[in-house]
């Protein structure tokens, strides 16, 4: 799809109707990859669209990381709601983990940029909704368990566990420490893993089919997230 700034002003005067599943044009142009400015120019004409559920308990936000909008898109939509951040769809979701399960699936970029462009959405919504990384949905499976089902890029994995294994860490401690991981986040201290380390409530990812997806992974890098300065990290 196609937006062009001359459309806008015909756009927005839909701002205030929903579908028969209850999504605004707001929760469209997300489906859509809308770039920023549509985006701005939709809230701008009803702010409050980014408030609003459809059908399925989505936010606009969840349907922004579902569909693999822009990391400038989403630090928008936080922006005006970060409670979004936190809510579960009615499989349970939050925006972490379905960015952690379609992001680059359904990203425009390549798989290099889509994967960078996750990392970052990752360390948007974690710095609003620390407990995100490590919730369930429905199926029973956590955002590392996604991000390693879909073949996701070295940096996207490596984030996901790192901030599964500190959250074990830190629960018996202060679970307010989780609001400080990203601050402090030590690429060095993640090139020191060299193997994934699950924590035991995680029993539906054998060890096995975890280093198939490393190996997998690895090689992905060679294209993938190789070129990052953020990614060279060994495994």
């Amino acid at each position: 799809m196609c937006f062009r700034k001359s459309s806008v002003s015909r756009v927005v005067v839909t701002g205030h109707e929903s579908s028969c599943e209850g999504q605004t044009t707001l929760h469209y142009a997300c489906k859509f990859q809308a770039p920023l400015y549509i985006v701005k120019a939709l809230y701008q004409a009803l702010p409050q669209a980014v408030h609003h559920i459809d059908g399925r308990k989505n936010y606009p936000l969840h349907i922004a990381c579902a569909y693999g909008c822009s990391p400038s898109v989403i630090k928008f939509l936080i922006d005006q709601n970060q409670v979004a951040a936190g809510k579960m769809d009615e499989k349970h979701r939050n925006p972490f983990l379905l960015a952690c399960k379609s992001y680059v699936l359904k990203s425009r970029e390549r798989s290099r940029v889509a994967n960078e462009q996750l990392f970052e959405v990752m360390q948007l919504l974690f710095d609003v909704a620390p407990m995100c990384p490590i919730e369930r949905d429905s199926y029973g499976k956590t955002p590392l368990d996604y991000v390693i089902e879909r073949e996701s890029g070295l940096l996207p994995v490596k984030y996901a566990q790192w901030l599964t294994v500190r959250f074990e860490r830190e629960k018996d401690k202060n679970i307010y420490n989780m609001l400080h991981l990203n601050k402090h986040l030590d690429f060095n201290e993640l090139s020191k893993k060299k193997n994934y380390v699950l924590p035991q409530n995680m029993p539906e990812i054998s060890a096995p089919i975890l280093k198939e997806n490393t190996r997998r992974s690895s090689i992905r890098s060679m294209n993938g997230l190789g070129s990052s300065h953020h990614s060279r990290i060994s495994i």
